[in-house]
């Protein structure tokens, strides 16, 4: 059975990887500074900013979860294996 809390805390990491956050960011720079929208298009930036705020809101109930969580959970010592666990091979 997998553990939620780790799953969340992956969730979290993917959601800040460079790349997705910059294309996003071009996406709506890009349809807001056209010059003569489409219905589509001021559609289409309407739902990527409350895309954006509701990964927002589940940002923040994710790291109380987390957050929460963890302090519930085992000694510190368990709770900084698991955090090297998350990071897997990052510092080699």
């Amino acid at each position: 059975m997998s553990n939620p809390i780790i799953t969340a805390q992956r969730f979290l990491k993917g959601l800040h990887e460079e790349e997705s956050v910059e294309i996003l960011n071009q996406l709506l720079d890009e349809l807001e500074n056209k010059s003569d929208p489409d219905p589509n298009e001021i559609l289409l930036v309407s739902e990527l900013y409350s895309l954006v705020e509701k990964l927002k809101n589940v940002e923040n109930n994710l790291r109380g979860y987390i957050g929460e969580s963890m302090n519930l959970q085992g000694s510190k010592l368990a709770q900084l294996w698991e955090q090297r666990n998350l990071d897997g091979f990052k510092s080699y």
